[in-house]
């Protein structure tokens, strides 16, 4: 078997994982939640820098290869929250050694459409700044010339 082969059966075997775990196939139910056996070859197992570990496993030799968009294109790491791949990008941002450039969005509404059904002092500064969605950046956006920029 050639690695070729070898490596398109390890990606389709994953495939098939990735969708069995969505599918709710491979889960277990103890105590109201559902458990999932993870393969052992995707496990990090260590107890410090537990986040280190995983972006070295996910993208080694990172500085290296920062400048291959293909680099990126074969590995991923998957996060369930907002909040989780936000840690994931900010830790990743540290490791480049380049000036941070911050970009804000708007904190204010406009004023000129103003609709009599929506009331205005809703969407108060604090209110827009905290918006997180999937697919809407952040209030604070931080760049790095060179960095790649991961979109969600």
């Amino acid at each position: 078997m050639s690695s070729s082969d070898q490596d398109e059966g390890e990606m389709k075997r994953f495939a098939n994982w990735i969708l069995d775990v969505g599918n709710r196939n491979i889960d277990s139910v103890v105590r109201d939640e559902s458990e999932i056996k993870i393969l052992d070859d995707l496990l990090i197992i260590t107890t410090d820098d537990t986040l280190s570990h995983l972006v070295d496993f996910a993208y080694p030799n990172l500085l290296q290869n920062m400048s291959d968009y293909r680099y990126f294109q074969s590995s991923a790491i998957l996060a369930l929250t907002l909040e989780s791949v936000e840690k994931v990008n900010d830790f990743v941002l540290t490791i480049f050694p380049r000036i941070e450039k911050e970009y804000l969005s708007s904190d204010t509404t406009c004023q000129a459409d103003e609709n009599e059904d929506v009331q205005q002092e809703w969407f108060t500064p604090e209110f827009l700044k905290d918006i997180k969605y999937s697919g809407l950046p952040n209030h604070k956006l931080t760049l790095k010339p060179g960095v790649a920029v991961i979109l969600l």
